[in-house]
């Protein structure tokens, strides 16, 4: 009887701790589920935060040791997000002056590669250039090459498309990075200019050397004239006024010219 009596009692001691066990197991998963779903919520929306979706928030936790945690990444977000925001506006805006410019801006990677070109300078080569292979002409790349290896500014004027343009390029190093920055500008109509100056000094000194000399030598010949021909002196004299009439006007062209560069002309209908 005390054998049954200690049997019934060891399988009661055994059921006890069998239900104490199921129950702690049961106390554990719960406690652990509890405590994992705002962890797996958390990882969830940093997640997303971390793929570029800065309007995921994390909802605060009821418990005291994970809200802190929330508030934190929350805050972190938002910090994140209009940084973003003022560097895209920042970005636009330098976008929108590029854009406008009328020198050309090529920037060139480490990589040789072309990171940007406005479209100023699109329109000035004709294309857009994606490496240092395809930046035409040859003597822009020979001008960025030179300012790789000098590590140092250099300058070329280049002549490019049908009908030629003249362009004065500009390359300058960057200093925290391995690459060119290309400034290009247009000087077609400048070298124009020139040439035409060039031109109308040449025909001006031509215009003003023949009523010149025509003076000249009327005035040596009138001075002998005077008292062996008058006849001849006074032919000489309406040759003289002749010339300088021409000469007056020339004159007066040239200082017509030089006020027209010096002041803005009104046109009229």
């Amino acid at each position: 009887l005390d054998q049954g009596r200690l049997g019934g009692v060891r399988l009661v001691v055994a059921l006890g701790a069998g239900l104490a066990a199921l129950v702690g197991v049961g106390a554990v998963w719960l406690v652990a589920k509890g405590a994992t779903g705002p962890i797996r919520q958390i990882t969830a929306e940093v997640e997303r935060m971390s793929r570029g979706d800065l309007t995921a928030r994390v909802e605060p936790s009821e418990g005291e040791e994970l809200s802190p945690l929330a508030e934190t990444l929350n805050r972190m977000a938002d910090r994140l997000g209009a940084r973003i925001e003022a560097v895209d506006r920042d970005r636009e805006q330098l976008q929108q002056i590029l854009g406008t410019m009328e020198e050309g801006v090529v920037l060139m990677g480490d990589g040789q590669g072309v990171r940007f070109a406005n479209p100023a300078a699109r329109r000035m080569l004709g294309a857009t250039p994606e490496t240092l292979r395809t930046l035409t002409p040859a003597s822009l790349r020979i001008l960025v090459e030179e300012v790789l290896a000098t590590k140092g500014p250099a300058e070329r004027e280049i002549e490019t498309g049908l009908p030629i343009r003249n362009l004065l390029a500009t390359g300058i190093p960057l200093r925290d990075a391995v690459g060119v920055l290309l400034v290009l500008r247009d000087v077609t109509a400048a070298r124009r200019v020139e040439a035409m100056r060039r031109d109308f000094v040449a025909d001006a000194s031509h215009e003003l050397k023949t009523p010149v000399a025509a003076i000249q030598v009327a005035s040596e010949t009138l001075e002998r004239a005077l008292h062996d021909d008058p006849e001849a002196a006074a032919r000489f004299a309406g040759q003289l006024r002749h010339e300088s009439a021409r000469l007056s006007r020339i004159v007066s062209d040239l200082l017509d010219l030089s006020r027209l560069e010096s002041e803005r002309p009104v046109f009229e209908p």
